[in-house]
C-alpha cells in the first residue's frame, strides 16, 4: 500500500518496496525515545485489539480504516523505536543510565 502511493515503478524504474521494508529502522533512528515508542506500542496493541471488534462490525469509517491497514508499519516502528532508544540512554529526552559509558560518576571530564 505504501509502494502504491508512490505509483507501480514502470521498467528500468527502482522499486522502492526495498526502502519500506527499512523504514521502521530509518523512523527509529531519527526518533529514538524509550518512553515516545511505548505510547506508539501501546496505540499499536490497542490497534490490535480493535481490529477482531472491526471485523465483526463489517465497515468502518474510511479514515480508521486506514489506521488498521498500517498496524505492522506502526509496531516495528515503535519496536525499532525502543530499540534505538535504548541505545541512545534516551527516555523523553532524558538521558537514563542504563549502562556504565554514561555513568556521570565514572566519566569525570
Amino acid at each position: 500500500m505504501l509502494n502504491d502511493a508512490y505509483g507501480i515503478p514502470n521498467y528500468d524504474e527502482l522499486n522502492g518496496g526495498a526502502f519500506y521494508a527499512m523504514y521502521p529502522f530509518i523512523f527509529a533512528i531519527m526518533f529514538g525515545d524509550i518512553g515516545h515508542s511505548l505510547f506508539y506500542l501501546l496505540a499499536t496493541l490497542v490497534i490490535f485489539l480493535l481490529e477482531p471488534i472491526k471485523r465483526k462490525q463489517g465497515r468502518v469509517d474510511s479514515s480508521f480504516e486506514q489506521v488498521f491497514k498500517f498496524k505492522w508499519l506502526l509496531l516495528f516502528a515503535s519496536l525499532c523505536s525502543f530499540y534505538c532508544g535504548l541505545i541512545y540512554n534516551d527516555c523523553f529526552g532524558l538521558p537514563i543510565y542504563f549502562f556504565k559509558s554514561l555513568d556521570r560518576k565514572h566519566n569525570q571530564i
